[in-house]
């Protein structure tokens, strides 16, 4: 793999890009399963999505060979808290990444039995 860098000013430009496309796309993709579910009857139970709490897009990359530009796409969305943590395998990020998401997705679950609830509810 060859980097060529580029000027910070650059780099900065290029990471709100793809930024901005990911969280576009994965707008899309929420605002879409959140139609179906609705449609399904199920938007009392299952709205708002997941992938509101807790999502990781992947994303894949390519060269134009005849522009010798780049294009990018999305490959896959994953949700919750079964999600792979690539390049994650410290305990200190696990444990983060448990304690930062145990709330919402508590949330959007919602308690079976209110005796056994962890958290209060807002």
């Amino acid at each position: 793999m060859v980097r060529e860098g580029g000027t910070r000013a650059e780099i900065s430009q290029a990471q709100a890009e793809i930024q901005e496309f990911l969280v576009t796309t994965l707008a899309v993709f929420i605002r879409g399963e959140e139609t179906m579910l609705g449609r399904q009857g199920l938007e009392n139970r299952l709205q708002p999505s997941s992938l509101r709490v807790s999502a990781r897009v992947d994303l894949s990359v390519i060269t134009d060979p005849e522009s010798k530009k780049l294009h990018y796409f999305v490959t896959g969305i994953s949700r919750g808290p079964g999600m792979m943590l690539y390049g994650s395998v410290d305990t200190h990020t696990i444990r983060r990444y448990a304690l930062e998401f145990a709330r919402p997705f508590e949330c959007w679950i919602g308690p079976r039995d209110p005796r056994h609830q962890t958290t209060p509810l807002i």
